[in-house]
Parts: C-alpha cells; structure tokens; sequence
C-alpha cells in the first residue's frame, strides 16, 4: 500500500548536495513529492524535508540511500501525521462580486491567510496550512466560480514534534 513519508534530512552546507540527492532518489525511481531546502540554525548545515510516496520499506531504502552521502549528517523517516508540517501558497485570485469576496473570506478562515495586495478585483493572498488544508481551500475556491489567475507552492517543510 502506498503512503506518503516524510524524509527530514540534515546536510553539511555545501554546493552540490541538493543535487547528489535528488539525482540519487532519481536514479533509484523514487519519485519526489515534494521537496524544501532551508539553511539549519548552524549556517554550516541545511535541512531538506523530502516527501515521498511508497511503503515503509521503500521510505527506509531511500533513507539508507541518502545516508551514505559524506555530508549528510542525519535522516529521519517520519509519517506525517507525527510530523509538524507546514505548506504556504501565494495565490491571485479575481473577485467579481460581494458573494464571492464573502466565500474568500470565509475560505481563508479555515486556513492561516493574509491579504497581501489587492489591485481591483484582484487579490494577491498568503495561506498557510497543512497541505491538505491548502487542497480544500483551492477546491472551494474553483468550486464557488473565482477565478485562479496564479498561485504557487512552496512544498513542504516538516519537523519532529517536541
């Protein structure tokens, strides 16, 4: 059965790694769901949050894998659900009349949401939620006839629960 894992992995800083990785997940025919690199508190290390899809045997193979790069400092393989786990979506969207402006409004209630800009009818907002919030939100939003015009997402960054 296929689930989804989450790979939180800490590397040594340095040129190349993200690539070493992604080729090596590549090369082993995992395909990546989802992957989010940002420096660790230590500016000499950087943390990638790697999302993947298979059985946890496959989720520990491609642990292993990554484990035997020389600067990978750790890799844990996590469920998501024990995860603290984050998603932000930029998104421009057109609001035609007060109906709609109310079902965004109500929409973004059920996610972390800011109104960055509006230009108009066009509003530029910031969601911030697990990515299955995110999911229902943009399925709302197309369902109630406001128009997408362009939005994008940062993919996943997780970590342990303290």
């Amino acid at each position: 059965m296929k689930e989804r894992f989450i790979l939180l992995v800490v590397t040594r800083n340095a040129p190349g790694v993200l690539s070493r990785v992604s080729s090596l997940l590549r090369r082993k025919l995992f395909n990546i769901d989802s992957l989010t690199v940002g420096r660790a508190i230590c500016n000499r290390e950087s943390r990638f949050t790697i999302v993947i899809e298979g059985n946890k045997v496959e989720a520990n193979k491609a642990a292993l894998l990554i484990e035997r790069l020389v600067e990978i400092r750790s890799v844990k393989v996590m469920k998501p659900e024990l995860c603290l786990r984050r998603e932000i979506v930029l998104a421009t969207v057109k609001v035609d009349s007060p109906a709609q402006t109310k079902i965004l409004h109500e929409a973004e209630d059920a996610v972390l949401s800011q109104e960055l800009s509006q230009n108009g009818n066009l509003i530029t907002i910031e969601l911030i939620d697990t990515s299955q919030k995110l999911d229902a939100f943009l399925v709302k939003i197309e369902a109630s006839s406001i128009e997408v015009i362009d939005w994008v997402r940062s993919g996943v960054i997780a970590m342990e629960q303290a």
